[in-house]
């Protein structure tokens, strides 16, 4: 059964980082990314990693406020359909 891996690129500095799945990879951003810094997240399907499709993009780091909408979070990461999927999950 193939799995995703998820890779996120700091398009600035080129710095990579690795994760498990794509909500780990939008907290890397938060942590990893700076204000005015552009990024990518790419899926890529394990074990062969190829074809890598990207997910999300954006500029800056990624955090939600108390209360932010599911809309507010899509306005950041962008409107990738495994981003919003990803958004939309966690929000309900």
């Amino acid at each position: 059964m193939p799995t995703s891996l998820y890779v996120l690129r700091n398009r600035v500095t080129a710095a990579v980082s690795q994760h498990k799945d794509l909500h780990r990879a939008l907290d890397a951003v938060g942590r990893e990314i700076g204000t005015h810094e552009t990024w990518v997240i790419f899926e890529l399907e394990a074990p062969r990693l190829r074809n890598p499709r990207r997910v999300a993009e954006g500029h800056g780091q990624v955090w939600r406020p108390a209360g932010a909408s599911a809309q507010e979070l899509l306005d950041v990461c962008g409107a990738a359909e495994v981003c919003e999927a990803a958004v939309l999950e966690g929000a309900s």
